[in-house]
């Protein structure tokens, strides 16, 4: 009798950790799917915003053309274009930066 309850003992330590393993899958999907954007125009927005002090002390004009929407994990999107136009700012000539950005599925922008 005791080997019996033994097994069943195990097989319930078993299901719990089972299931212990699925809600923490669970929850990282969940937290991988909440931060999936496809605006990018709302992500450059909040890019502008953190680099406004870089941006007004270089007098830097920025424009951009309305981006497509993309599946992609937001705070790389996010890092993505704020590496682009920090760059753009420090490696740049003595010129006024203007940084334009776009995108298009050809290739040419």
């Amino acid at each position: 009798m005791i080997k019996g309850h033994i097994s069943i003992n195990s097989d319930i330590t078993n299901q719990k950790n089972t299931e212990k393993r699925l809600e923490r899958s669970y929850n990282i999907l969940n937290s991988i799917v909440e931060n999936i954007t496809d605006h990018m125009n709302e992500v450059l927005e909040y890019v502008k915003i953190n680099l406004e002090i870089l941006i007004k002390e270089n007098d830097t004009i920025i424009t951009d053309d309305p981006l497509p929407n993309v599946k992609a994990e937001k705070t790389q999107m996010f890092e993505l274009l704020q590496n682009l136009i920090t760059n753009s700012i420090k490696y740049r000539s003595l010129k006024t930066p203007h940084i334009h950005i776009s995108a298009g599925k050809d290739g040419s922008n």
